[in-house]
Order: structure tokens, then C-alpha cells, then sequence
């Protein structure tokens, strides 16, 4: 990744004035939003796959090592010309595979989506109606769908 300035949310390297090569920035800066505007992991690790293909993104988990040692919750990127990590800001969601479960970005990590479970059975449906709804809010709510 370049050197110089980088935007203040997905860290994408900007264009300096006088810079030579701008052609690279630029094409680093279309590599990463191609792969973090989609928003699919192929799971979360702490090491680094063995042949990682080249546009599959990661969560890092919170004791990497080897070549993602101290990069600990942030995403990893394969890249033709090798790593590329990026340490998203609070709240964005990615989709993990292959399950397709939502994972969000908190300050202490990342968290997978909130499972509702369906009521079952039971003599007293208001009440299993009214957890259920309440669950229902409450994933809404971590998820951000919903204000409080």
C-alpha cells in the first residue's frame, strides 16, 4: 500500500499533489472498494491461508500470527501484490461464507448477527409472541436497522 494519505474511513490511499505514478495509487485505492464495497469474508482467522486467491477478503481474529501478527480484528485482503489490511470503522457489516452470517464491527471486534428463535408450542401465546417480538427488536437494534 502507499505511503502517503489515506481516506478517513476504509483507509483507501489518496492522490498527492505532484506525486508521480498516480496510476498506482489510484488502482490500489479501486482494489480495496472493489473488494470492502461487497463486503464478503471467507471467515475469520488468526493465520493466513496457505494459497489465499487473490480479491478474498478476512476477518482477523484477535491472536494472529506469522505475516498477520499485530493486525489483531482487522481485515485482511489477497492481493496479487501481497496483504492489504484495513481496519474498518465501528458498525461495518460484512457477510461471512458460507453461511452468509452477518458480522459487525464493534470497538472490541467483531460480532456475528443475533439468531431469533421462532416461538414454539406452548399454552400462553401472547407471552412467546411477545418475546419473540422483543428479540426481533433487539437483533434490529444491534444490527442497526432500528434507532432505540
Amino acid at each position: 500500500m502507499t505511503s502517503g494519505p489515506i481516506s478517513p474511513q476504509l483507509q483507501l490511499p489518496l492522490l498527492a499533489a505532484g506525486q508521480a505514478h498516480k496510476d498506482v495509487t489510484h488502482n490500489e485505492a479501486l482494489l480495496l472498494l472493489d473488494v470492502l464495497l461487497v463486503g464478503v469474508v471467507q471467515g475469520v482467522a488468526n493465520d493466513a491461508p496457505p494459497a489465499p486467491v487473490p480479491g478474498h477478503m478476512w476477518i482477523i481474529g484477535s491472536s494472529p500470527t506469522g505475516i498477520w501478527q499485530g493486525m489483531a480484528h482487522s481485515l485482511a485482503i489477497s492481493t496479487a501484490g501481497g496483504w492489504r489490511f484495513v481496519a474498518p470503522p465501528p458498525d461495518y457489516c460484512v457477510r461471512a461464507k458460507p453461511a452468509g452470517t452477518i458480522m459487525r464491527r464493534s470497538a472490541g471486534g467483531w460480532t456475528a448477527a443475533i439468531t431469533v428463535a421462532a416461538p414454539t408450542g406452548g399454552g400462553v401465546v401472547d407471552a412467546e409472541c411477545r418475546t419473540a417480538l422483543a428479540m426481533l427488536r433487539q437483533a434490529m437494534l444491534t444490527a442497526g436497522l432500528i434507532a432505540a
